[in-house]
């Protein structure tokens, strides 16, 4: 599981909820991210986006000394330029999110077209 300072979103969680998961959701604008209890800016993601893949490299950095390492991390995003390949080039699993709108096939690892199917792959992980 994971835990920490992670930007967390909206209906996955709420989908998600009682699958004791802990979410990282970058949303597309954000280049840095906020502790959501202080409001303070982590300055060591601003500036990196996640198509260049240096957010990623930060997060797995940040993750690194409790012992997380990319196989146990999940990406889920429907931009296959920002949000799957780069994750994926680093050892991220990913699960393309097709419900709003798919972006073509890719090479995430899992896809799923709404979040009660994200829930149940989660549920099938956690097993």
């Amino acid at each position: 599981m994971l835990s920490g300072p992670f930007f967390s979103g909206g209906k996955v969680a709420e989908a998600t909820r009682s699958s004791h998961f802990a979410f990282f959701l970058p949303e597309a604008d954000y280049s840095f991210f906020k502790d959501l209890k202080s409001g303070a800016i982590d300055e060591s993601y601003r500036g990196k986006t996640k198509q260049s893949g240096q957010l990623y490299e930060r997060l797995l950095e940040e993750l690194k000394p409790r012992g997380i390492t990319p196989e146990e991390i999940l990406m889920v995003g429907d931009k296959i330029e920002t949000d799957i390949n780069p994750a994926r080039r680093l050892g991220i699993k990913t699960v393309q999110y097709i419900g709003y709108s798919d972006h073509g096939p890719s090479e995430s690892d899992y896809r799923v077209s709404s979040f009660h199917e994200l829930r149940a792959l989660l549920e099938r992980m956690k097993a």
